[in-house]
């Protein structure tokens, strides 16, 4: 039953503004199946619209425009009185309304769990509909998120998911992109399950850097209709794929509810991350009911200690290290703020060719690829 798939391909494109303008638009607002109209409708003729794969940025795909009209904005700020229209800083391109569109089916098998949408980024504003229905919006280019649209799926036929996005609001001061930008996620469960991003996992470590203790905290929702006892199990993994240590602990659940089960578990022999031995352990976390896995989540941990000092500066594994580092923002030549995961590993093994070890990001969270890719490579990561 649990799966999560990649949900990049297949994807239709349109630039320009179509209705529904809003998630109240007409009777949209009001009324259950009511975005029936526009290119949120399932009959919608979307035969000319453009295919594309994501990641994609639209705006990058634009033409080069001339405008100084937010001068008068920049001056106001100090620091930015070297950049004199806002519109040139980001790139002399304007963002603007974009629609994507996508026809998929789902086994009538998966309707007796949780169906869930990740959207990994999309800038700016984003505008979900399925099959009709208004599912949610999200007004941030930079974080992710995710609906659960179990009662908007449609197990016998195919539905159609369609996603208006409106890059014309800036955050910054850089060029920002538009679009969905980075990957989407088809993910099912079983009714009992792990949160999205549930799993929160920190490290003490011993002064003799020989021991650890691993906090885990993983989020459980019950989507049945009555309360269950279950078991997590936290397993540590070396990199050999040997265990290296557990721990299980039973937690009750309210019927639709949730709760938070906090572990510590025991490391011995630590071996320690660093920017020169980029060591990993792996965690899985599964939940466990009458005997039967219904939910298992798996992320790497890198083991350090690290402290900031304010005569000698950065400490990592009790040793003084300059971070030498980078300040970077995510575009890339080509395809602007659409970033595959690929361009990703070829720019930090450039970074780490030059002989830097440090990434600070400007001004926002990286993707989950882009962290990943700077744990296995040594890369110490600043936000």
């Amino acid at each position: 039953m649990m799966a999560k798939i990649r949900f990049d391909r297949d994807w239709l494109f349109y630039r320009g503004e179509l209705p529904p303008y809003s998630d109240t638009d007409m009777w949209g607002g009001a009324k259950a199946k009511g975005f029936m109209f526009g290119a949120a409708s399932m009959g919608f003729d979307d035969s000319s619209w453009r295919k594309v794969e994501l990641p994609h940025d639209y705006v990058m795909e634009g033409d080069y425009t001339r405008n100084r009209s937010e001068s008068r904005m920049m001056r106001s700020i100090p620091e930015m009185e070297s950049i004199d229209s806002r519109h040139f800083a980001g790139g002399s391109l304007s963002g603007g309304i974009g629609w994507y569109r996508k026809t998929f089916a789902v086994n009538g098998e998966r309707a007796r769990g949780r169906v869930y949408i990740h959207f990994d980024g999309v800038y700016r504003d984003s505008t979900v509909f399925l099959n009709e229905y208004i599912v949610g919006r999200h007004s941030s280019g930079y974080t992710g998120f995710c609906y659960d649209i179990t009662d908007f799926i449609d197990f016998e036929r195919e539905n159609v998911i369609a996603v208006r996005v409106d890059s014309s609001g800036r955050e910054g001061w850089w060029y920002e992109g538009g679009g969905i930008y980075r990957h989407v996620w088809l993910e099912y469960k079983e009714n009992i399950h792990i949160a999205a991003d549930g799993v929160y996992l920190y490290e003490d470590i011993s002064d003799d850097m020989k021991k650890a203790v691993i906090h885990a905290e993983t989020e459980i929702i019950n989507r049945e209709t009555t309360d269950q006892k279950v078991t997590v199990r936290t397993t540590v993994y070396a990199a050999n794929g040997s265990a290296a240590c557990s721990g299980e602990r039973e937690i009750s659940i309210g019927q639709w509810d949730r709760e938070i089960c906090c572990q510590e578990i025991e490391l011995e022999n630590v071996h320690l991350w660093d920017v020169d031995d980029p060591y990993l352990y792996t965690v899985k976390t599964e939940i466990i009911k009458d005997g039967e896995v219904t939910d298992t989540e798996i992320n790497n941990i890198g083991i350090r200690k690290c402290f900031f000092n304010a005569e000698y500066g950065f400490f990592l594994n009790g040793r003084n290290l300059k971070i030498k580092g980078v300040c970077c923002h995510h575009d890339h030549a080509g395809v602007g703020i659409g970033v595959p995961d690929s361009v990703w590993e070829y720019r930090i093994d450039q970074i780490k060719s030059i002989g830097a070890n440090g990434y600070r990001s400007a001004h926002y969270p990286m993707s989950k690829e882009m962290l990943d890719i700077c744990d296995r490579k040594g890369i110490k990561y600043f936000l």
